[in-house]
């Protein structure tokens, strides 16, 4: 049977994992005393490999300061949490596999109540002009790169217009879906991300905050508390990484976004 672990629950877990007791080192790995206190929770069963992973993908993290070290930590573990709750579920080895798969709903044809950017299929990348331009208006795309699949489940898709008319606020999007294939190209460009990242998964979002906290102080905070209420009832798991909210939809409210 699986144990249920509810984001609020689970981030105090986290908090009392990164406590002064607990030492994080990159280079002599993760102390025993570590592992001794996790080594009961289900959640952390394919943690040793996340880490592994990490250290192998990114030689150069011994460079980091201990507060860099210290957050890409948090982050790690933070991420258990959507790992456990997406295991077993449907995940895309290709671009080709996406667009082929008609449950999903193809975004440039939708009515959406949030905003992207929209980027070329082959690289996502933005033009320099385009880039200038957006910038020069203030726009509040101005610090995204393309969506590389304009793709959404569909729970996804009615969570996210529910999310921005719940709170009056246009938000923006800058990553939900993504294949194996482009997980790994990102890997191997140097982007400190899991192998099996949320975002392959379909339930996961990125909205940008950067912008909104610049311009928008009052909303950002709106934003800010509606998440954490969400989080604290169980409906979502999110990390904020100070330039963006990464928004995780708990397993048990998909059903209701397909309504």
């Amino acid at each position: 049977m699986k144990i249920e672990y509810k984001p609020r629950e689970y981030k105090e877990l986290v908090a009392k994992l990164l406590s002064e007791n607990y030492e994080v080192s990159i280079k002599d790995g993760i102390s025993s005393t570590f592992f001794s206190a996790v080594r009961d929770i289900k959640i952390f069963s394919n943690f040793d490999e996340v880490f592994k992973n990490f250290v192998t993908e990114f030689p150069y993290s011994d460079k980091m300061s201990s507060e860099q070290l210290k957050f890409t930590f948090k982050v790690l573990l933070q991420q258990q949490l959507s790992s456990y709750w997406y295991a077993g579920f449907k995940t895309y080895k290709n671009a080709l596999e996406i667009y082929n798969d008609q449950s999903l709903i193809y975004l440039d044809k939708s009515k959406i109540k949030f905003r992207y950017l929209k980027g070329n299929r082959k690289d996502c990348k933005i033009s320099i002009i385009r880039k200038i331009f957006l910038r020069a208006i203030n726009s509040p795309l101005k610090y995204c790169s393309g969506l590389k699949y304009p793709y959404s489940t569909e729970a996804m898709y009615n969570f996210l217009n529910r999310l921005c008319q719940d709170l009056k606020i246009p938000l923006t999007v800058t990553c939900i879906l993504r294949s194996q294939e482009f997980q790994n190209s990102l890997i191997k460009n140097g982007k400190i991300s899991p192998n099996d990242s949320s975002h392959l998964y379909g339930y996961t979002v990125d909205i940008e905050q950067k912008w909104l906290r610049q311009n928008r102080y009052k909303s950002f905070l709106k934003v800010t508390r509606h998440l954490q209420d969400l989080e604290n009832r169980g409906e979502i798991s999110f990390i904020d990484y100070g330039h963006l909210w990464h928004i995780c939809l708990s397993p048990s409210m998909i059903s209701y976004y397909l309504k």
